[in-house]
């Protein structure tokens, strides 16, 4: 998540701390963990005397399927500095191994952002991402403190609801600036009026955190897994608290000694790089797309000067909206879509659509982007960097550095970014936090060659500083473990034996980006009939090699983005018609407009509808004494799918 909110700026120096010893525990077994005092020595300062406890209680976020996981707050001071500190809350889950006898290192996820809310997201990505751990191990999931469900919270309302407010509007930079910073200056009030300590919330607390954690949940030693800014979280307990670290996954790493601030025009600039480059040097992608990297900057150019509207939706609420995109706009979904392999792959058809006025996958992408607002609680994305990274970033250093990359036309703003700092009063880290760290603790480093923000630069750097690190880069964008296969095999086989370098026939599978055109889309590779539920005596079909995603909804799933997807429903003692009605609020459906088809006995009304922006065939019937209905949802660019899918299902179906 590093990059969604570049909302920093200079920040004011406050006192040292009075400083004592803090030492490590010295009965620790290294065997595997490797030696605490591999480390940079932490920075001693005050600490006071406190027990941290462990509340079990409901979870708060929404059920993950077959899974129980035991909830509750870990509690410990908000400053363990300050006497009388009030108490965080930090919302917790683990999840119970599979094994019949687990292994007794469990594994520890630390989220990215900073801000980023762990929990909330999980329903969606834990089948993927954490579930494949549970074979061997236990998984504890938490939100940081200030963030999710964690209290008190550092989101910021006032923030996230200028994404909405000002999505259909192209604002002058000077208006924007003075919109922004409002908005910073209102959260903070409120925060500040809740009791909230701004100098608390960092990466050295929330370390302290982590080794809170496992201790007041008995564990002697666990496995840390960090991606994006939870790398740099990882990095600094392998510094600050190695005790009880058995080992550490690195993915897309943040390291503590790199300025942010300075190189992100040159990370996004060697990304677009390494993303044109793989079109020209692919086939297909070369013939299909030629000369991508002048057309992109071209639209660049004509957005600015003529910006468009384009439809979108967020995914959690249905709420839909139109965008005003210009081309900073289009320069912003680009970095975005680096992230993500799966927005890679649309990217060449995304940029020769906008030149033919065809917005759907800039809507896709864009929806994407909205709807991930809410996962990223922008307080404490504020407060770390206001802390951590700005007071180390010169701005006359980072103004250069933007300059020097006139394609951009002033995209990256440095000098906002050290305006809205004066707002949060967080204080300056110690020079520690600007440092590199070293350790021997045994460290998988992973990289994605395309992404945007953490190059594989950092990683490697940051491996060459470890004693028992070993790295691999990957042809992904950003979080290699949760988008690569192969990433995640690597480290399952690294945490069973992380002394090892890992590696697996995997390996000799991966290859560039498949780039995605709608002209070589395919429909099913066949269907198969099945009784439809509800309705005695009514038979369907459903595409033989589509995944089921919900009851009786089938997604093609050819990425995350797809949008195609099929469903079928009975409903016992109504009438079509009735049934199309209902469905057209949800579905945008034209019932005044309708095609007549007949199979099987059933006569059809076939009309059409919109749903989040992408189009909708929707058929009813009636037979089995109820409706039927089947509904076709696709991508714009491959409108001759529908006659082949929704057909084909209604001559399979019969009462």
């Amino acid at each position: 998540m590093l990059g969604l909110a570049l909302l920093l700026g200079a920040c004011t120096p406050t006192e040292s701390s009075t400083t004592i010893s803090v030492s490590p525990d010295p009965a620790v077994d290294t065997t595997v963990g490797g030696s605490p005092e591999a480390s940079l020595p932490p920075v001693t300062r005050a600490v006071i005397e406190y027990e941290p406890g462990f509340v079990d209680a409901k979870c708060e976020f929404a059920t993950v399927p077959d899974q129980q996981p035991r909830c509750g707050y870990l509690e410990v001071p908000e400053n363990r500095s300050k006497s009388g500190s009030a108490n965080v809350r930090l919302h917790v889950a683990i999840f119970a191994s599979t094994a019949d006898t687990p292994r007794p290192d469990p594994v520890v996820y630390l989220e990215g952002g900073p801000g980023g809310d762990a929990l909330e997201t999980i329903q969606y990505s834990f089948e993927d991402n954490f579930a494949p751990f549970l074979a061997e191990r236990d998984v504890i999931i938490f939100d940081q403190r200030g963030t999710g469900f964690s209290r008190p919270s550092l989101a910021c309302q006032e923030v996230e609801e200028l994404t909405v407010e000002y999505l259909d509007v192209i604002l002058e930079p000077d208006e924007s600036l003075e919109i922004e910073l409002d908005a910073e200056r209102a959260c903070h009030k409120r925060l500040a009026s809740e009791g909230v300590d701004f100098t608390a919330y960092n990466s050295a607390e929330s370390a302290a955190d982590v080794a809170d954690l496992r201790t007041v949940l008995g564990y002697d030693e666990w496995n840390l897994y960090g991606i994006s800014y939870g790398t740099k979280l990882a990095l600094t307990l392998m510094r600050d608290h190695p005790e009880g670290v058995r080992s550490v996954v690195l993915d897309s790493v943040y390291p503590p000694e790199r300025d942010l601030v300075t190189e992100i025009p040159a990370n996004f600039a060697r990304a677009l790089d390494e993303f044109f480059a793989a079109c020209a040097t692919d086939v297909d992608c070369s013939a299909d797309y030629p000369d991508l990297e002048t057309r992109f900057f071209a639209l660049v150019d004509e957005l600015n000067a003529a910006p468009i509207m384009v439809e979108i939706s967020d995914a959690l609420t249905l709420e839909r909206y139109d965008a005003a995109i210009d081309g900073d706009g289009l320069m912003g979904t680009m970095f975005q879509a680096l992230y993500s392999l799966d927005a890679i792959r649309y990217l060449p058809r995304m940029i020769v659509d906008l030149e033919r006025g065809e917005s759907f996958v800039l809507g896709l992408l864009v929806s994407n982007s909205v709807t991930n607002r809410s996962f990223l609680s922008s307080g404490y994305y504020s407060v770390v960097q206001c802390r951590e990274e700005v007071p180390f970033s010169d701005p006359a250093t980072a103004q250069a550095a933007s300059d020097a990359y006139p394609q951009f036309d002033g995209y990256f703003d440095a000098a906002f970014t050290y305006e809205s700092c004066d707002i949060w009063e967080t204080g300056t880290a110690d020079e520690i936090e600007n440092e590199p760290v070293t350790s021997d603790i045994p460290t998988f480093v992973t990289t994605g060659l395309y992404d945007p923000i953490t190059p594989p630069e950092w990683g490697e750097g940051v491996a060459n500083e470890l004693a028992n690190a070993h790295y691999r880069d990957f042809l992904v964008g950003h979080a290699a473990t949760a988008t690569e296969p192969c990433a995640q095999t690597l480290m399952l086989v690294f945490f069973d034996d992380p002394l090892t370098e890992p590696t697996d026939s995997c390996l000799d599978d991966i290859g560039p980006p498949e780039f995605l055109n709608p002209a070589d889309a395919s429909g099913p590779s066949g269907y198969v009939e099945e009784p439809l539920e509800g309705m005695t005596g009514a038979v369907t079909a459903r595409p033989e090699d589509w995944e089921e995603v919900n009851d009786g909804v089938w997604a093609r799933g050819q990425t995350d983005l797809d949008t195609t997807v099929v469903l079928t429903l009975g409903v016992p003692s109504l009438g079509a018609d009735v049934l199309l009605n209902v469905l057209s609020a949800q579905f945008g459906l034209d019932t005044d407009s309708s095609t007549p088809y007949s199979s099987n006995g059933i006569d059809w009304n076939i009309v059409d509808g919109d749903f989040n922006g992408a189009p909708v065939k929707a058929a009813a019937g009636e037979a089995s004494g109820g409706a039927i209905g089947v509904i076709f949802i696709y991508d714009p660019a491959e409108s001759a799918l529908w006659e082949s899918v929704i057909l084909e299902i209604l001559d399979r179906t019969r009462g």
